[in-house]
């Protein structure tokens, strides 16, 4: 009995390891894909509504990306197009030096709509890009300090600050890929047998602590950990909520802050309003993000953008002036 227990259980470890290197192989593979490569052949876009795109060359086609990630209503929502026209006829432009009442409306709206468990403040700005690239220089002027933690499936921007390769002065890309699956797989194959639950119970409920394999950072140096919570190109990948939970608490234990990428990802193109929360532990008051950069999703494909900070940040930052 007992040898054909360890026999399942070989088995089983064998099954994980495949899945894991399977996993491994294919995210290397849509690492290796070209982002943003041109087509061939020109597409020229005349007019557009809902999922549709009607070409010169090509005629009706259905957009699969949402104009870049970025109209989450449908091309042309009748409601959008209203609200754009209305407010050209009442002020297209102001100097720097006049307030409108748009922006903290906007950000009250937003924390409402989304459920936020926590308040903040925004700055407005044109592309996610820039969102990111800000959010990231906030966090190293609140902290006074510039190196940066984030995954190596992480894309951020087209930023010259974002974009990978990444400067190693200033940024540190873990390599997660091999954290990706753990637990879940484990779960799943524990299921199956339900006499190899307790002697897999160990390997399943390992936590980033005690797996020593970011035991060598300095967490005290990090200005913030960058969060992006579904990546922007090949493969969907979303890591394990206790990798992020150890990641973001132990550079906030140390003076840091969470900056979450929300540029592809929010507006609801994960099921909820943003994909850190499909992250229990992140809706919480005393865990929520420092920092949150939002996209042109934001106007649905209009050209706004934005940075939401705690207003306790905001609030101690002015203090302190």
């Amino acid at each position: 009995m007992l040898i054909h227990a360890e026999i399942e259980l070989f088995q089983d470890l064998l099954y994980i390891e495949i899945v894991i290197k399977q996993v491994e192989i294919r995210i290397e593979e849509a690492w290796q894909m070209r982002l943003f490569v041109r087509p061939e052949w020109p597409i020229t876009a005349l007019w557009s509504r809902g999922t549709r795109v009607m070409t010169k060359e090509y005629g009706e086609l259905v957009d699969m990306e949402s104009g870049c990630w970025a109209a989450v209503l449908g091309h042309n929502h009748p409601d959008v197009v209203r609200v754009i026209h209305e407010q050209v006829d009442t002020l297209l432009h102001t100097h720097q030096f006049f307030q409108t009442e748009h922006p903290e409306k906007l950000v009250e709206e937003l924390t409402e709509a989304a459920n936020l468990p926590t308040k903040y403040s925004g700055s407005f700005l044109s592309s996610g890009s820039e969102a990111v690239s800000l959010a990231v220089m906030l966090s190293e002027l609140l902290t006074g300090r510039r190196k940066k933690l984030c995954m190596n499936i992480t894309y951020l921007g087209a930023c010259k600050d974002l974009r990978q390769p990444r400067d190693n002065m200033y940024w540190d890309d873990l390599d997660v890929t091999g954290c990706l699956g753990c637990g879940e797989l484990r779960t799943r194959v524990c299921n199956k047998r339900s006499d190899t639950n307790e002697i897999m119970k160990d390997t399943n409920e390992r936590n980033c602590a005690t797996c020593g394999r970011y035991n060598h950072l300095d967490f005290s140096q990090y200005a913030s950990f960058v969060f992006e919570p579904g990546n922007s190109g090949g493969l969907v990948l979303t890591p394990p909520e206790k990798l992020l939970k150890f990641l973001a608490g132990k550079v906030r234990a140390t003076g840091g802050l969470l900056v979450v990428n929300e540029v592809t990802t929010g507006f609801g193109r994960t099921g909820e309003w943003f994909g850190f929360q499909h992250y229990e532990f992140l809706n919480d008051e005393s865990n929520a993000p420092d920092l949150i950069a939002l996209g042109k999703g934001l106007g649905n494909g209009y050209p706004i953008s934005a940075v939401l900070a705690r207003e306790n940040l905001v609030m101690a930052e002015m203090t302190s002036m």
